[in-house]
């Protein structure tokens, strides 16, 4: 799988998991985050994909669309 570079230097911080749920359903792997600041929020991702929380969320989300 590819890895992801998500530019979030320009987002607000709470806008950030949704980067990543948006990211993550199509190819993510790993995060690479362009701004070394929020380098710690790549070891969140990781672990959010690991324990099922960012599919799981996409599937809410796709959930709600289609109940829509």
């Amino acid at each position: 799988m590819n890895d992801c570079v998500v530019d979030v230097s320009s987002k607000n911080i709470y806008d950030i998991p949704s980067i990543f749920n948006d990211t993550s359903q199509q190819h993510m792997q790993n995060v690479i985050v362009s701004d070394y600041n929020l380098v710690p929020i790549i070891d969140t991702a990781r672990l959010f994909k690991k324990i099922g929380v960012l599919e799981e969320t996409e599937q809410l989300k796709s959930e709600k669309t289609t109940k829509v």
